[in-house]
């Protein structure tokens, strides 16, 4: 990823209303705060980390308060997702010859982050969901670690994808990653299939993140009914935001050409080069996930009983999400 320039890191405090004066205060009211949560680790994060989470979190102190406890405590509620982690780990390079994921190096305009998801191999026997929703959650952490933008951008190329690709799941481990929400499974041509916002809410959970919009690129004919039904269960502004292409030119029309990869109708690099980039850029944090599996809450030592987030409801958990 390019860096910003100072007018760009500007324009990003400028949005939140953030001065370095009010930045240095809060960053040290959040210090303070998580010294005295027995149950939370203390040296994980810098206090580089809690400025861009603090950004993350709109300015609000409250707020990055929150999704500190939760970045934690989500490792403790689902610890399969948060091991196994080693981007040279033979399950990661397998998962990574299978799904192309790559970060565009520029900013849109508005300083946002786009980032593609592509099949490199459309072989349904080794995509696995787990590892890449595993994946998925790594370059999370990585963007959190980097500087903020103003919003993030998400690119689906679903050329080749079926609804085989969502099959075979461990129920198990799918069930921890609903147990928050009550997602409702659709039975679709044999295949049970999750096709609301698990993951969506439990990237929301842990990773603050404006979602400027999503485009789906070549959908399948069976893409539009699929669609739907996920646009009901999430926050109407974000359902508004999802677009489905069936040409590049129409893309162009969102997307500054200047930002999206040579192949997909732009002037950057190619996606096989971007993806290539992005898969260095994980390995380049493999300590910090390798020493983030033994990371988590200590739930023995929390002072004040959490909510039990299991009970929530659609109404409760995706129409209230913050999305701006």
């Amino acid at each position: 990823m390019d860096p910003m320039t100072p007018e760009q890191s500007a324009r990003v405090l400028a949005e939140y209303g953030m001065t370095r004066e009010s930045i240095a205060r809060d960053v040290a009211a959040i210090r303070a705060w998580l010294e005295k949560q027995p149950h939370l680790p203390k040296d994980d994060v810098d206090d580089t980390q809690i400025e861009r989470l603090l950004i993350r979190c709109k300015n609000s102190v409250v707020v990055a308060q929150r999704r500190l406890d939760d970045m934690y405590t989500v490792r403790s509620d689902m610890p399969d997702f948060y091991r196994g982690r080693d981007p040279l780990g033979a399950e990661m390079q397998n998962l990574m010859k299978v799904v192309g994921v790559c970060v565009m190096p520029r900013l849109t305009p508005d300083l946002n982050r786009v980032s593609l998801i592509r099949l490199l191999d459309t072989d349904v026997d080794k995509f696995n969901v787990e590892a890449f929703l595993k994946l998925a959650f790594m370059g999370q952490d990585v963007i959190l670690r980097e500087p903020a933008t103003l919003g993030d951008v998400l690119l689906f190329d679903a050329r080749g994808y079926t609804v085989a690709h969502a099959v075979g799941a461990n129920p198990v481990l799918i069930r921890k990653a609903v147990s928050h929400v009550k997602d409702p499974m659709i039975l679709y041509n044999g295949c049970m299939v999750s096709v609301s916002s698990s993951s969506y809410r439990l990237l929301q959970r842990t990773y603050p993140a404006r979602v400027t919009g999503i485009h789906v690129l070549f959908p399948p004919s069976f893409a539009d009914r699929i669609l739907n039904i996920i646009k009901s269960f999430l926050p109407e502004k974000l359902a508004n935001r999802i677009h489905t292409h069936n040409t590049l030119e129409s893309l162009l029309e969102h997307i500054p050409q200047d930002v999206l990869p040579k192949d997909y109708g732009g002037q950057e690099r190619t996606s096989d080069e971007l993806c290539e980039t992005w898969k260095q850029k994980l390995i380049s944090y493999r300590e910090y996930f390798l020493s983030t599996e033994k990371l988590h809450s200590n739930e023995n030592l929390r002072l004040e009983k959490r909510k039990d987030r299991s009970t929530s409801n659609i109404e409760g958990s995706f129409r209230k999400l913050d999305i701006d």
